[in-house]
């Protein structure tokens, strides 16, 4: 057993592993884990975009749903939904491009979530502006680049240092490539 309480059979670069204390085989690499933080995230109907907003003379998040599933890149780096161009989250994009987009699974039993941290753009459609009687005059596409990952899968046993159940796992990118940082 490591310092983080993680169960290896064998040692050095030889080493399988790590396990839980029930023998579970976790997943621990970038590799492992990005799949199945994608397949949780395709998996909800809906997640939470948190944008910045203006109130009372401060800021603060505002958060609404949207239906992103479709329009997660297979590595996790974009995530994209449909909007129109007039709406809030278009407004508050424009002014602040940091977001999140939350997701939460819920199986009835432990359920798992994603957090996703990133830079936003709004890219309206061509035929923005065009008039009522074109197609996609209103239409428009935020487009998030995602830098961070943080989650907690409890089916799939993606937690903080690989046997925390009160941290998420935490990945970053840097330049091209996600780095897990716990």
């Amino acid at each position: 057993q490591d310092a983080a309480g993680l169960w290896w059979k064998g040692e050095g670069e030889e080493a399988e592993g790590p396990f839980d204390d029930k023998y579970k085989r976790l997943p621990h690499t970038v590799q492992e884990i990005l799949p199945l933080a994608h397949e949780l995230a395709v998996r909800c109907n809906t997640a939470v975009l948190s944008t910045i907003c203006e109130l009372a003379g401060g800021q603060y998040p505002r958060s609404r749903t949207v239906s992103p599933r479709n329009y997660i890149n297979a590595d996790f780096t974009e995530v994209s939904m449909a909007t129109k161009i007039f709406t809030r989250k278009c407004q508050e994009v424009q002014q602040n491009p940091n977001v999140t987009l939350f997701w939460k699974d819920d199986d009835g039993k432990t359920g798992g979530w994603v957090c996703a941290f990133g830079k936003a753009e709004v890219v309206p459609d061509p035929n923005v502006g065009k008039g009522p009687e074109v197609d996609g005059h209103d239409k428009a596409k935020v487009v998030v680049r995602i830098f961070r990952l943080e989650i907690q899968d409890y089916r799939a046993n993606i937690l903080g240092t690989g046997a925390d159940w009160w941290r998420p796992c935490v990945l970053e990118r840097t330049g091209e490539v996600w780095e897990r940082l716990n």
